[in-house]
């Protein structure tokens, strides 16, 4: 039996609107285009330099969740900075050292056709160290809901292999923004001035990365 073309065209579009994701190229047909982006993708400037105090990478979950880790030593230098409460700085004296720290946007994403949209609600902050017989501790610092105004929204447009995801747009990460050269400060202004010295740390880190390198396109491995 012929089915109806009234019924052929509804499956049809149905159909693209499932693999509509970041275009793909020699990928396995068998998984949706949103499955083949789950995963984490580490960029891979940090690990050509083998840096491995350094980490930049997006964490896609299948809820729709994203998370945008930003860490390194480079975060050590928030133990000093004034604004910590008096908790928090007798829990990091508590460290034999500060051996780094992480910050992480958390939000939401989407994908539609090649275009990838974020949009970050949330940001946190934590240094490390170590304590005798426990080992490495991770103490939180800073941690912001932001509002429907303040919400930060990224755009890029993207391509994936099995192995690597290209990201192209204005912004790297929330608050970094090449073609500026400094925090973009939009992104930032509903911080505290412990999250926006993160930021800031993170984004000096990055941008120097990216000016090193040349880089006009973001290349992301799968880890």
């Amino acid at each position: 039996m012929r089915l109806p073309l009234e019924f052929r065209l509804a499956v049809g579009a149905i159909a693209l609107l499932l693999t509509g994701a970041c275009s793909q190229d020699d990928l396995n047909p068998a998984t949706t285009k949103q499955q083949r982006l789950i995963g984490q993708w580490n960029l891979r400037a940090v690990e050509d330099l083998a840096e491995e105090d350094t980490e930049f990478s997006y964490t896609f979950a299948r809820d729709g969740t994203v998370i945008n880790t930003l860490g390194g030593a480079f975060l050590t230098a928030l133990r000093d900075i004034e604004g910590l409460d008096e908790e928090i700085v007798a829990e990091l004296e508590k460290l034999q050292g500060i051996d780094g720290g992480d910050l992480e946007w958390r939000g939401t994403w989407t994908v539609l056709g090649d275009s990838l949209d974020i949009r970050f609600d949330s940001v946190t902050i934590s240094l490390f160290g170590r304590i005798p017989v426990l080992g490495k501790v991770s103490v939180p610092v800073y941690s912001q809901a932001l509002d429907e105004a303040e919400i930060v929204e990224l755009g890029f447009q993207c391509s994936q292999t099995e192995s690597e995801l290209t990201l192209r747009g204005r912004s790297l990460a929330a608050g970094i923004t090449p073609d500026l050269g400094s925090v973009n400060q939009q992104h930032t202004a509903a911080l505290g001035s412990v999250g926006k010295e993160g930021v800031r740390l993170a984004g000096d880190r990055l941008l120097g990365l990216v000016r090193d390198n040349a880089l006009d396109e973001f290349v992301f491995i799968r880890d």
